[in-house]
């Protein structure tokens, strides 16, 4: 979130397991999941016990570079 400077705020978390998502990572996810770049699994939960695995933290990149690229195109 931070370094792709996304701002925080505006959305909320929906994930059916937000219960169990820590309050230091609640920001983050919120900002992340509101932008379209952490999506969640395809059952509504966000898993934030579960190691991510490689082909999800290469999406997270991805996703992020490119919401970084559209930020600086505006520009």
């Amino acid at each position: 979130m931070r370094a792709a400077d996304i701002p925080a705020g505006g959305e909320t978390i929906t994930f059916t397991d937000q219960g169990n998502i820590s309050s230091w990572a609640r920001e983050a996810v919120d900002a992340l999941s509101g932008q379209g770049i952490i999506l969640g699994d395809p059952d509504g939960s966000f898993q934030p016990q579960k190691a991510a695995t490689r082909a999800e933290a290469a999406v997270t990149f991805v996703r992020t570079l490119e919401k970084v690229k559209l930020v600086q195109s505006d520009m």
